[in-house]
């Protein structure tokens, strides 16, 4: 039984949040090369539902999290929320901003539904205040209303991505794109830890716009994999394409802000592997 898949199912089915995932799109990446790696299976993209008016959508997110890693280890389910953020798994960069994402959502989730707790809205500064004074520890978070919906987005993008066959790194830049643009949008944050973290992006990554090609022209040497693209496809501003493509049969997802003069050295080809949990 796909039991991930059922518990995605029904976690897209009771989202009520605003989100901005990426939209993709099919492109051709060479009109002379024979067929290569068909995309057409990799074009869908995350159920979207009615966005639900006003604070609550936050809450819903943080509540599908929350389920989520109760889902991966059941013995959360009795643990307080700080005490879940501690013992989440922080290994990969992709996990380490996950619980950021938690960890966030958790003190807009305290002060929403604690007595004390005040939500005052700033439209001359562009600011949502969160305040919970009233506890031993105080909560409290100065932030724009768009962090909120790109907090949301995020974790959809990640629980999503589940069942794409997106490799880690591919993930792991998504994410880092998300979470610069939600730290870039608070300005001021309090729970039982420290400043919220900050995280140096190895390249930027269009998390709006993904154009995915399967028919890119390659060659390979000792040291780099070469991708023949086209001119006007060589801006990654402009196009920000994820190349698939196989070798020996191993499918491959890479990024074109990934590349360097339009080649990826060999040894890091590990690290675009697709997963092998897609299941179409």
């Amino acid at each position: 039984m796909d039991t991930l898949g059922i518990f995605l199912a029904q976690a897209f089915s009771r989202s009520t949040a605003k989100t901005h995932l990426p939209e993709i799109r099919k492109v051709e990446l060479s009109y002379n090369a024979r067929q290569g790696v068909s995309v057409l299976p990799f074009l869908q993209t995350a159920p979207e539902a009615e966005p639900f008016p006003g604070f609550l959508a936050p809450l819903d997110i943080f509540s599908i999290l929350n389920d989520y890693f109760v889902f991966l280890n059941p013995d959360f389910e009795s643990l307080s929320s700080w005490d879940r953020y501690c013992k989440l798994p922080k290994t990969t960069r992709s996990e380490k901003i996950l619980a950021e994402f938690y960890r966030i959502l958790r003190v807009y989730f305290l002060v929403c539904t604690h007595q004390e707790g005040r939500i005052e809205e700033k439209p001359e500064e562009g600011l949502i205040i969160l305040n919970l004074p009233e506890t031993s520890v105080v909560y409290t978070a100065h932030l724009a209303p768009i962090a909120l919906e790109i907090l949301c987005s995020a974790v959809t993008y990640y629980l999503f991505s589940l069942k794409r066959p997106d490799p880690e790194a591919y993930v792991e830049a998504m994410l880092s794109s998300y979470y610069k643009d939600v730290a870039d949008h608070i300005s001021f944050f309090c729970d039982e830890g420290s400043n919220i973290y900050q995280f140096q992006m190895a390249f930027h990554m269009n998390r709006h716009l993904r154009l995915i090609g399967g028919n890119a022209p390659i060659q390979m040497d000792t040291e780099f994999v070469f991708f023949e693209l086209e001119d006007f496809h060589q801006d990654a501003l402009r196009y920000p394409i994820d190349i698939y493509f196989r070798i020996e049969k191993q499918l491959y997802v890479v990024p074109v802000e990934a590349l360097t003069n339009n080649k990826l050295p060999r040894i890091e080809l590990e690290r675009w592997k697709a997963k092998e949990v897609y299941h179409g």
